[in-house]
């Protein structure tokens, strides 16, 4: 995790051609969106981290 020049939080995340920068609010937007496709154990990792669903 890196801390954007504008104060929010990114992250680093693996594209086609490189990293892209991913902010911590998106990614968690869109986890929550694909729950139900997630594989068991990462629901289970992520609930273990507290995970708001």
């Amino acid at each position: 995790m890196t801390i954007a020049p504008e104060g929010a939080l990114s992250g680093r995340q693996g594209g086609a051609d490189g990293s892209v920068v991913v902010k911590l609010g998106m990614w968690l937007d869109n986890v929550r969106k694909r729950a139900a496709k997630l594989p068991e154990q990462r629901r289970a990792d992520l609930d273990e981290l507290g995970m708001r669903w």
